[in-house]
């Protein structure tokens, strides 16, 4: 399971006046210097490009090697970060527009459509430097919430982990021809469960159940990964079912409470309790009759 909580994600942040490509506002996080003019200027330029030349409304983003380059259009301003290429968009987009709010929120007084002609006219002196306060406070909220976020997926990953590889072990103790069957169906239910998605294509199946440790936290979303690995465990008990049959089933199902028991409180901050609870109710009754 792989994630650097440390690593550098985002790395410059523009604010730009959309018609004269000036740059109003730029602050760096990552080690490589940036001519915030140059730069700012040619971001202005392709947007400008996409709305006249190929009648778009504006570029969303722009992924040039390292880094991807994300616009939010606001009031005669283009706002842009640089990031790795592989943070979530959404999230990105999401963090553009709490900047984007909060820098209006501070420079309210500013008659903005006059302002803007007035940059056109003359540039742009240090008016807008104590923004760097309030960026660096939303950039600090932002790494603590992925940091928190990293650790619900570890901890997610770490419940369904156990749990799954658990009733595995439980079938597959059976017989080494039933371990074979069970392996086959499960192998083949799991790359119809995720053959859309990059990151649990990564999941592997061997003797000893499923491993997880390949798929890389923070290139999937936490909703997403908590829907991915409950149809996992769903899709592995009732392999065991078709497998097995219900009755040696119906005696492990049991077995697995006392797994999730123990981590109540987990379960309930990651808003998992009544998904499992549903499917091992179901599981158990459904079959018993």
């Amino acid at each position: 399971m792989k994630g650097d909580k440390e690593r550098m994600v985002i790395h410059n942040i523009w604010i730009i006046a959309k018609k004269s490509g000036m740059s109003l506002f730029h602050r760096g996080y990552g080690s490589v210097e940036i001519d915030q003019h140059i730069l700012s200027g040619f971001l202005s330029a392709i947007n400008t490009l996409a709305e006249t030349e190929f009648d778009q409304k504006g570029v969303d983003s722009i992924n040039m090697g390292d880094y991807k380059f994300l616009y939010e259009h606001y009031g005669g301003l283009i706002f842009s970060v640089a990031s790795d290429p592989t943070e979530p968009e959404s999230a990105m987009k999401n963090l553009l527009v709490e900047i984007r709010e909060q820098f209006f929120k501070q420079f309210e007084d500013i008659a903005w459509l006059n302002f803007i002609e007035e940059i056109i006219k003359g540039g742009i002196g240090d008016q807008f430097d104590p923004f760097d306060d309030t960026l660096d406070h939303i950039i600090s909220e932002y790494k603590g919430e992925k940091i928190e976020d990293i650790k619900n997926k570890e901890l997610l990953l770490e419940l369904y982990n156990s749990s799954i590889n658990t009733f595995i072990e439980k079938v597959m103790a059976f017989s080494k021809l039933l371990r074979e069957d069970f392996e086959a169906h499960i192998s083949k239910d799991i790359k119809k469960f995720v053959k859309n998605n990059e990151e649990m294509n990564k999941i592997e199946i061997h003797e000893r159940g499923i491993s997880f440790d390949a798929i890389n936290l923070e290139n999937i979303d936490f909703d997403e990964l908590k829907s991915f690995l409950h149809e996992i465990f769903d899709g592995v008990i009732n392999t065991g079912y078709e497998v097995l049959g219900d009755k040696p089933i119906n005696k492990l199902i049991p077995e697995m409470y006392p797994i999730f028991a123990r981590k109540l409180s987990d379960i309930e901050k990651l808003g998992i309790s009544m998904p499992i609870l549903r499917s091992l109710i179901h599981f158990f009754y459904f079959h018993s009759y």
